[in-house]
C-alpha cells in the first residue's frame, strides 16, 4: 500500500491563487504527482532541518512554500504572490488558448521545482510577458534550435513580431557574495554567464537566438551589476536589456506596494531608489552548500 498523501496542492492554489488556473485554462496537469513529489520534498527537507537544529519557520524553499507562507498571513508573503497573481492573470489575458497550452509543461515545472530555482520559471514568465507586450506572438516553447536534432540544446520560446521569428533564451542570473567583490570580478562574472549561454547554443545551431537576462537579488547585488554593467558599457550580440524585479514599498498604509519586473537601467534610476528589492525574499536552505543563504 503507498504512503499516504497528506498535501492536496489543487484545492490550495484555487482558493488562494486563482490566477494560475486562468493560465493553465482547460490544460491537465498531474496533481497527483505535484501533491506525491511536494510531500517527498518537504518531509526530506524538514528532516534535513532538524538534524542541523534548524527551526521549520526559518526558511521557504519553492513556490509552494511562498503560497504557504502567504495563507499564513504573512505581508511579505503576500506581497510576492500579488505580484506572481498579476503576472498570470496579465498573462492569461494576452495569451491565445493554443498559446496558454504550449505554458502548461512550464506551470508544472514551477510547482515541481523544489529549491530557489523556481524563480528561474518566474523569470520565464516574466519575460514571455515582455515579449507579449512588445507585439511578439507566442509560436513554441522549448523550441530545439536545430532541426535535425529534437532532442538537443532548445530555446525557451519560439516568437514572431512583425512577421520575423525570434528564438528566445532566458537566462537566469543569481549572483553570491564571491561574484561581487570588485568591478572586474563582475564584469567576468556577467560576462561568462552570457558568453557561456551563447557558447552553448551556437555550438549547436548558426540560428541566432536572442538571450534575456534576468538578475535575482536584493538591493546591493542588483546596483553592483547595474554599476558595472554602466560604467564599463557592457554590451552583448543578440542580447536584451538586463531585468529584474524590485517592489516599490508605498510611502503611507492607504498606497499599495507595488512590485515591478523592469530593466536594471529603469530600476537604478535616481527616481526609483525609494524602493527595496527583496526576492528571494525568503532565507532559503541550500542543499549542496549546506547553508541559508
Amino acid at each position: 500500500m503507498g504512503k499516504e498523501i497528506i498535501f492536496n496542492v489543487e484545492p490550495r492554489l484555487k482558493e488562494y491563487f486563482p490566477e494560475i488556473f486562468l493560465l493553465l485554462d482547460t490544460n491537465k496537469i498531474s496533481w497527483t504527482r505535484i501533491n506525491r513529489l511536494f510531500q517527498t520534498s518537504k518531509e526530506e527537507r524538514m528532516g534535513e532541518m532538524k538534524s542541523l537544529g534548524i527551526e521549520k519557520k526559518e526558511y521557504q524553499y519553492c513556490f509552494l512554500d511562498v503560497v504557504h507562507y502567504w495563507v499564513q498571513n504573512n505581508k511579505e508573503g503576500f506581497d510576492q504572490m500579488s505580484f506572481f497573481g498579476t503576472l498570470f492573470e496579465a498573462l492569461s489575458k494576452c495569451l491565445e488558448k493554443n498559446e496558454k497550452q504550449m505554458m502548461a509543461k512550464t506551470i508544472y515545472n514551477l510547482l515541481t521545482n523544489f529549491d530557489k530555482n523556481y524563480l528561474n520559471f518566474v523569470g520565464e514568465f516574466a519575460i514571455l510577458n515582455i515579449l507579449i507586450l512588445n507585439g511578439c506572438k507566442l509560436l513554441e516553447v522549448e523550441k530545439p534550435i536545430h532541426a535535425d536534432n529534437p532532442k538537443g540544446v532548445k530555446a525557451d520560446f519560439l516568437v514572431t513580431q512583425f512577421g520575423v521569428k525570434k528564438y528566445v533564451e532566458v537566462v537566469n542570473i543569481h549572483p553570491e557574495g564571491k561574484h561581487l567583490i570588485n568591478d572586474e570580478i563582475i564584469c567576468k562574472y556577467i560576462t561568462g554567464k552570457i558568453e557561456s549561454k551563447r557558447k552553448t547554443l551556437e555550438n549547436n545551431s548558426e540560428i541566432d537566438v536572442n538571450l534575456a537576462p534576468v538578475v535575482w537579488g536584493d538591493y546591493e547585488k542588483l546596483e553592483k551589476i547595474s554599476n558595472c554593467i554602466e560604467k564599463y558599457n557592457l554590451k552583448f550580440e543578440s542580447t536584451m536589456d538586463f531585468n529584474a524585479l524590485a517592489l516599490y514599498k508605498s510611502s503611507g498604509p492607504e498606497i499599495d506596494d507595488i512590485w515591478m519586473f523592469h530593466t536594471l537601467k529603469y530600476l537604478m534610476l535616481d527616481k526609483n531608489k525609494k524602493f527595496k528589492i527583496t526576492p528571494p525574499i525568503f532565507k532559503v536552505w541550500d542543499k549542496e552548500r549546506g547553508i541559508i543563504s
